[in-house]
């Protein structure tokens, strides 16, 4: 898995937890779930929670899901407590008092039957349970992450087909050991069950896998065997070379502690030789020789700071070396140019040819510049060199100053090299530029000697031998003079030298408190930059933390303002059904009322009707005896009577009635009765829009 896939999953496994203890402390708020299902959420949580820990590298990262793990784990453990005790509680108050108010006979001994079972079971737990675990609450937890990494172990072993079978057997047995104490830790029989299936599963495949790896190993085939005996020899063959690597390494180490006994052996040879003023050649010898020393030294050792004290105590070495024999070829040439004797071999013909006409001039020769190349101290070096070549003893000065300038930037590019061989051939340049000019100057010196001998010589009667014989003591005199020149310029050289090598010095010693300064300033800077480091990534995880305390109080808040916003809403519910039931029951009662009175309505119609007509009946009645109307009853009377007569008389007497006029009270009657037919009507559509 690359590192992209690894962040994302690890992105959306965070992001996971984050909504599971989103869920979890919603439900825990709301308290929606029972003990067995937050037992199982934070379960589930605290399996990812593992995972992340497993998977976690960042020390800081680690501590904050540690530290989350441990405070879900509280807010789950009060909760399910406070859960554990309110059952109790309800438990307790259905036992106590049964519904007639008397506990039984019967009742008391299944109490006490319970009671003695639920001791039962706590002192099995307690037996159960290993000495000093009983505080311990995350205990189970910790188990499982044991289990999980000891799975993980166990899977890489096997994996690897080289692994002895004794460590995968170790590592079973240590894998078993952990489930057996998550067994008995545990108060779940579920998670019992489950540990010990994975206890069989895990033992069931370990023995396949011996069992398998034991008929290998008895029944190899030529293929496997001759593969394990070139694995055999191939690991022989390793431990051979690294044996013997390490043996190189013990000789390269001795190797170099004789290289530095050598080259101390050879500096103070030198020495001696020095001080008891040695033949020039015997001092060259050695002074190559603690040079070939040095050198071998330096690309043998890996210290970097006493490569470094070596190769400017070549440089030094060499440099009082050439001195020396500066002084001692300057000495032999004076004496010789007095005496009259030209002593052309003071010098080895490779390092130097006689001047043509009076000119001084160093043989060019190879230097390698490979360690300066491309810059400008390569290019200052060219013009040294050129410079050189010409040979023109006006330019000692000019010489001088560019000598000392190329110094000092060797100088630096020596200190600040890391790499010990570079600065081995960069002390290799100096040396030699060095050596050159310094051949530069003696012939210089020696061509000025040579003038002031020749000027005495052209000043001096040149007679014959006789003249010459006799005026040997003005020769003498003349050679002292010019031996008295030489030394006075030997003395300015050596003081111009001596002031070049102070200013030399001086700089080395700026240069070299630049460095001090330019690695004290690093080292300020990288601190600084390590402890604004450590101070962002503080600030960052006390950000982390801020916005995590925020989200959480968010969080909170949203689940408060949820929960009112519910409550309220509820209510609001509650308060518009209670509304509309009482409006219900009004409208029904309304109903009710009405139907009854329209109910009693139709009860009291008939005899309203009735006592309507009765009345207007009476009235009639009495109108008709205040107005005295005997006639007409008497009419009506006689009226009835041809009901007894035949079907033709009647027909004659209805003839007759017809055309008789209708009696007044009849009329009346005929009024009345149509009146409280009417109003009868009347009071009906009344009730029938009423209804509508």
């Amino acid at each position: 898995m690359d590192t992209d896939e690894f962040s994302s999953s690890f992105e959306e496994l965070t992001a996971k937890i984050q909504e599971d203890i989103s869920t979890l402390a919603m439900s825990i708020e709301n308290r929606d779930l029972n003990i067995d299902e937050i037992t199982q959420s934070i379960n589930d949580l605290n399996i990812m929670l593992d995972n992340v820990l497993v998977s976690c590298d960042n020390p800081n990262l680690y501590s904050q899901f540690a530290n989350l793990k441990e405070q879900i784990n509280e807010m789950v453990d009060n909760y399910i407590s406070e859960l554990e005790n309110e059952v109790n509680e309800e438990e307790s108050q259905l036992g106590e008092v049964p519904e007639d108010g008397l506990i039984t006979d019967n009742d008391q001994n299944a109490n006490n039957t319970e009671l003695n079972k639920s001791n039962d079971q706590n002192e099995d737990l307690e037996n159960d349970l290993p000495p000093g675990n009983q505080n311990e609450p995350n205990s189970a937890e910790d188990s499982m992450l044991k289990i999980q990494c000891h799975m993980i172990e166990l899977a890489k072993l096997i994996e690897n087909k080289e692994t002895p079978i004794e460590e995968i057997l170790e590592k079973s047995n240590i894998l078993n050991s952990e489930i057996g104490e998550a067994i008995i830790q545990s108060y779940d029989q579920n998670e019992k069950d489950k540990l010990s299936y994975l206890r069989n599963e895990v033992n069931d495949y370990v023995d396949k896998f011996i069992t398998t790896t034991s008929e290998i190993l008895e029944h190899p085939t030529s293929s496997e065997s001759d593969t394990e005996k070139n694995t055999l020899n191939e690991n022989n063959e390793e431990k051979i070379i690294s044996e013997n690597q390490i043996k190189v390494e013990e000789n390269k180490l001795d190797s170099i502690d004789d290289g530095y006994d050598n080259v101390k052996s050879n500096i103070e040879s030198l020495i001696r030789s020095l001080i008891s003023e040695c033949d020039i050649e015997d001092i060259k010898n050695q002074c190559d020789s603690v040079n070939s020393a040095i050198d071998d030294y330096i690309n043998k050792s890996d210290d970097t700071n006493r490569c470094m004290e070596l190769a400017n105590l070549k440089e030094e070495i060499n440099r009082q070396v050439d001195s020396y024999v500066t002084a001692y070829e300057s000495a032999l040439s004076s004496e010789a140019q007095s005496d009259g004797v030209e002593l052309s071999t003071a010098l080895s013909d490779e390092e130097r040819v006689e001047p043509a006409e009076g000119s001084s001039s160093v043989v060019s020769r190879d230097l390698d510049l490979s360690g300066v190349e491309g810059s400008s101290l390569e290019s200052d070096i060219q013009s040294l060199l050129a410079a050189l070549e010409e040979g023109d003893s006006d330019r000692v000065e000019e010489i001088s100053n560019l000598a000392a300038s190329v110094n000092a930037s060797l100088d630096n590019a020596i200190v600040n090299s890391e790499d010990p061989s570079e600065a081995a051939s960069l002390s290799a340049v100096k040396d030699d530029v060095n050596k050159r000019v310094d051949e530069f100057l003696s012939s210089v010196e020696r061509d000025l000697s040579g003038i002031a001998v020749e000027e005495e010589e052209e000043a001096s009667p040149a007679e014959g031998e006789s003249a010459l014989v006799e005026d040997v003591a003005v020769a003498e005199k003349a050679a002292e003079e010019a031996a008295a020149k030489l030394a006075e310029a030997a003395a300015a050289k050596e003081s111009e030298e001596k002031a070049a090598e102070e200013k030399r010095l001086a700089e080395e010693q700026a240069a070299k408190e630049a460095e001090a300064q330019r690695a004290a300033d690093e080292k300020a800077a990288a601190e600084k930059a390590a402890e604004e480091k450590r101070l962002a990534e503080e600030q960052a995880a006390k950000e982390a933390e801020a916005q995590r305390a925020a989200d959480e109080k968010a969080a909170a808040e949203k689940a408060a303002e949820e929960k009112r916003l519910a409550e309220e809403q509820a209510a609001k519910e509650a308060e518009a059904q209670r509304a509309a039931d009482e409006k219900a029951a009004a409208e029904k009662a309304a109903e009710e009322k009405r139907l009854a009175e329209e109910q009693a309505a139709k009860e009291a119609e008939p005899q309203m009707i009735s006592e309507i007509s009765q009345q207007i009946h009476d009235k009639i009645t009495q109108d008709a005896v205040q107005e005295n109307l005997p006639s007409t009853i008497e009419t009506d009377k006689e009226s009835k009577k041809p009901h007894k007569t035949t079907k033709r008389k009647r027909k004659v007497s209805k003839t007759k009635k017809s055309e008789e006029p209708i009696p007044q009270r009849t009329q009346i009657l005929m009024a009345s009765t149509a009146l409280a037919g009417v109003v009868a009507a009347g009071i009906y559509l009344y009730r029938h829009n009423q209804k509508k």
